[in-house]
């Protein structure tokens, strides 16, 4: 016992010798000092370095910390109201199966059971309606009885399985009341509307308790089909847009609140496909109240977009995208289509300002976002742009006859941007091709428009036009040469604008001479001009470009050009064509052949 507590309180024997010893020394005495030597060592060693080695729990005069300076640019951490919940463990595949498979056997044995009733006569409609809206009460009832109090791993799945019962019930539910009107006359429209409208409170509800998307879109399913259902036709453009208004504002809050992005896309879906479905088939000519309406809604659910992203720090993907993409494109064709006949010289610049109105959204999106990156939003805003820019400015106003002129000023739009083609972050270069596509598209239409006219349409100048269209190519291949592109996807683009440029050029020769002398001969001066260009700038895509200009011109003199031309055309045509072909040959070995 001894032993131990020597080493306990002595565990360096060898140290001993350079403390004092002596009787009155007990071994508390000894490990005291040993710690003051070991504070003093500590004190040295501070003094030397300047580095703290164990600071004092409380420094009067020492000065306030500063608070570490974030160096990373990770988003702070969410709000605790933002923070996203925690999901419950899912359903294995089979109980989700065995389940929607019970529910959809529910619903349809309701239907039947009415339709059966209703054919054999056993039961009136009002007890038949009864009998069906007790049986979707008393699914939800069951399905509430069913769920679990706790919070456990395994009550919450059971919580998630029994949530199909009232999810069940809404639906029979609603199929109920719009029968109770639409089939048998039973209730009237008020009726119907209160009905519908504590559904839709109770499938909120349920969605609350359960946290299942499924409930919320039961929800917008079947408050925006109450005017399908009710004979809405009848009823004034002014009241069905009042009804669709108010639903869109509360599930874009609600879509808010539960951060769903889905739930306000669904809604904006039935809003403005729904709106027009049944606006339509009342023969309404109240085309300003619909026109006003399909403009409000693409206001409310825009802001919805921007505020979404912007509150929840949370950029729209690509599946988003696409989906916002489909109802700004169904936005502007409705749209359209009701301003064109009665508004015609208004309705353009109502599309350009629509146009504008996106672009804002964007722009003060990635304002407040400037910490993110907004690819999707920036290419979703791109193409509308683009879209709404091409179809008004060159096929509505722009008259046909001038669609190839009015093409050469289309490139100016790589000016809107020249950011993200000189971005140095990749990211951000898909944001551009939108409008490369355009322009693209619709130089194409132009150079088609002038090789051949499209219609009776006659170009005028068209020469002119070609010769600008190639100056035009040929600008666009400088500046690709001038980005060094590395891509395959870059030097093929490349070779397509200087081709092009090329047939351009020689279409715009063979419009302006009249003699196929005059036209072979310049093809081949011309030829020789591209191999002499090429030696000069060493660049061997011309040279090689050259050649095809020198095959197509052999090919036109060997097919066309002697076919019916006198003895001494023909003798002519074959000597130009001979020069060219070995003033090429020769000048264009300089360009292989190494020096």
């Amino acid at each position: 016992m001894g032993s131990k507590l020597d080493l306990l309180y002595n565990p360096c024997p060898d140290a001993q010798s350079n403390l004092p010893h002596g009787p009155s020394m007990n071994k508390l005495d000894v490990v005291l000092q040993r710690l003051e030597r070991i504070e003093a060592r500590l004190a040295r060693l501070e003094a030397q370095t300047g580095i703290e080695i164990d600071a004092p729990a409380e420094r009067p005069d020492a000065p306030a910390e500063r608070p570490v300076e974030r160096l990373t640019d990770s988003p702070a951490p969410p709000e605790p109201s933002q923070s996203p919940r925690a999901e419950p463990p899912q359903l294995p595949a089979a109980s989700r199966l065995l389940a929607w498979g019970a529910g959809i056997t529910f619903v349809l044995a309701a239907i039947y059971f009415v339709r059966l009733v209703y054919d054999a006569g056993w039961l009136t409609p009002t007890r038949q309606i009864g009998i069906a809206l007790l049986a979707g009460i008393a699914a939800i009832a069951l399905g509430l009885r069913l769920t679990p109090a706790g919070h456990s791993r395994i009550e919450d799945s059971r919580r998630r399985y029994a949530a199909f019962l009232p999810a069940v019930g809404v639906v029979v539910l609603y199929i109920a009341t719009y029968a109770a009107h639409a089939y048998y006359q039973l209730v009237t429209v008020g009726a119907v509307l209160l009905g519908v409208i504590a559904i839709t409170a109770t499938a909120i509800w349920l969605h609350a308790k359960y946290s299942q998307t499924v409930y919320a879109l039961f929800a917008v399913v079947g408050a925006y089909a109450f005017p399908l259902f009710v004979q809405a036709t009848t009823r004034s453009v002014r009241d069905l847009a009042l009804y669709y208004l108010v639903w869109s504002l509360l599930f874009c809050l609600f879509a808010l609140r539960e951060r769903s992005r889905l739930l306000y896309l669904v809604a904006l879906y039935f809003a403005v496909i729904g709106f027009d479905v049944v606006w339509r088939a009342s023969g309404s000519a109240q085309w300003g109240q619909a026109a006003a309406y399909q403009m409000a809604q693409f206001v409310i659910f825009l802001g919805t977009a921007v505020y979404y992203s912007i509150r929840y720090r949370q950029p729209m993907e690509g599946r988003s995208a696409i989906a916002h993409g489909g109802a700004l494109l169904y936005f502007y064709a409705v749209e359209y289509s009701l301003l064109s006949q009665p508004l015609p010289r208004l309705t353009p610049v109502l599309a350009l300002l629509s146009a504008l109105l996106v672009y804002g959204a964007f722009a003060l999106a990635q304002r407040r976002l400037a910490d993110h990156t907004l690819l999707a939003g920036g290419v979703l805003t791109s193409a509308y742009c683009s879209l709404v820019t091409v179809h008004v400015v060159f096929f509505e106003l722009l008259p046909s006859a001038y669609f190839a002129w009015g093409a050469l000023l289309s490139p100016g739009a790589l000016w809107l941007v020249r950011p993200q083609l000189t971005s140095p972050r990749q990211p951000d270069r898909p944001i551009a091709y939108p409008v490369l596509g355009a322009i693209a598209f619709v130089m194409l239409l132009g150079f088609l428009q002038l090789l051949g006219p499209m219609g009776p349409v006659e170009v005028p100048l068209a020469s002119a036009a070609l010769l600008a269209y190639a100056a035009l190519l040929y600008l666009g291949y400088g500046l690709s040469q001038r980005l060094e592109t590395s891509s395959a996807a870059g030097l093929n683009l490349a070779r397509g604008t200087l081709y092009s440029g090329h047939m351009a050029f020689m279409v715009a020769i063979v419009q302006a001479a009249s003699s196929g002398l005059v036209i072979s001969l310049a093809w081949g001066l011309f030829a020789i001009a591209l191999l002499v260009y090429a030696i000069w700038r060493g660049d061997q895509t011309v040279g090689q470009s050259a050649l095809v200009v020198f095959a197509a011109s052999g090919l036109k003199v060997l097919l066309y050009d002697l076919e019916g031309s006198p003895s001494l055309v023909r003798v002519g045509t074959l000597l130009i064509l001979g020069v060219s072909l070995y003033v090429g040959g020769w000048l264009y070995q300089r360009i292989v052949v190494p020096r």
